[in-house]
C-alpha cells in the first residue's frame, strides 16, 4: 500500500470530510500515519470519543486489499487531490473532495464545462431549454456536466450525446450503485461515448 491508497481508506470514513482529513494528515505526517495511529493520539487533534471509536472500529472492518480489488474490476478509477490530473476546476475550493472516483475518462479540457441541472419533474420549456444548452455548447466543444437524474438532467445528457458532444455525469452514491437504476443504459452510453461517471464518494456509499 502506498500513500495514495492510505488516503483513499481514511476519506472513505463517512465523518471525514476535506477539512478534517487534511488536519489529521497535517498532524501527523501522512495518510499512512492516520491509518494505523492508536486512539490515544486521535483524541489529540480534538475528535470526540464516538468518533475516534467508530474510526477505530471501521478500520477494522475495512480490507484495504479487497476494497482496491473491488475498484479494479468495477473499472473504478481514482485521483487524489495531489494528482496533477485532478481537476483544475475543483483545485481551489476550500472543499474539494480529496479523492474523485471515476469510470470512463477524464481530461484537461473537462475544465470548460458548463453544468446544466434542474427539476426532476421538467415541464416542456424546461425541456426545450435544457435541450437547446446541452447541445448548442457541446457541439462547440464545452463538456456538459449533469447529474444522471430524471428530468433536466436526463434531457441534457441526451442532447449531448446526440450532439456528439462530451458528458460527465456526478453521482450522489458510490459508483458501484448506479442511480437511477433505470438510467443505467443513460451511464452505459456516456462512458461508450468518450465521458464519465464521477463521485467523491466510496464503493458502497447510498445515494
Amino acid at each position: 500500500m502506498n500513500e495514495r491508497n492510505y488516503l483513499v481508506a481514511v476519506y472513505s470514513f463517512p465523518y471525514f470530510g476535506p477539512a478534517r482529513t487534511k488536519l489529521l494528515i497535517n498532524f501527523f505526517g501522512s495518510a499512512e500515519n492516520v491509518w494505523k495511529i492508536g486512539s490515544i493520539k486521535l483524541s489529540q487533534v480534538g475528535l470526540s470519543a464516538k468518533i475516534t471509536r467508530n474510526f477505530i472500529d471501521y478500520r477494522k472492518d475495512f480490507n484495504l486489499d479487497k476494497y482496491f480489488n473491488d475498484l479494479n474490476e468495477l473499472s473504478v478509477k481514482y485521483l487524489t487531490y495531489e494528482d496533477k490530473d485532478y481537476p483544475e476546476n475543483l483545485k481551489g475550493l476550500a472543499d474539494a473532495p480529496l479523492v474523485l472516483y471515476y469510470k470512463g475518462v477524464i481530461k484537461r479540457s473537462d475544465k470548460n464545462a458548463v453544468a446544466v441541472v434542474g427539476s426532476r419533474k421538467i415541464t416542456s420549456y424546461g425541456r426545450e431549454v435544457a435541450v437547446k444548452f446541452a447541445s448548442e455548447l457541446a457541439s462547440f466543444g464545452i463538456t456538459i456536466i449533469s447529474g444522471l437524474a430524471f428530468g433536466v438532467d436526463l434531457a441534457a445528457h441526451k442532447a449531448c450525446l446526440d450532439a456528439g458532444g462530451r458528458a460527465l455525469a456526478v453521482l450522489a452514491s458510490g459508483l458501484d450503485s448506479i442511480t437511477p437504476v433505470s438510467n443505467s443504459w443513460l451511464a452505459k452510453e456516456i462512458i461508450k461515448a468518450g465521458g464519465s461517471l464521477i463521485s467523491e464518494y466510496p464503493l458502497g456509499h447510498k445515494p
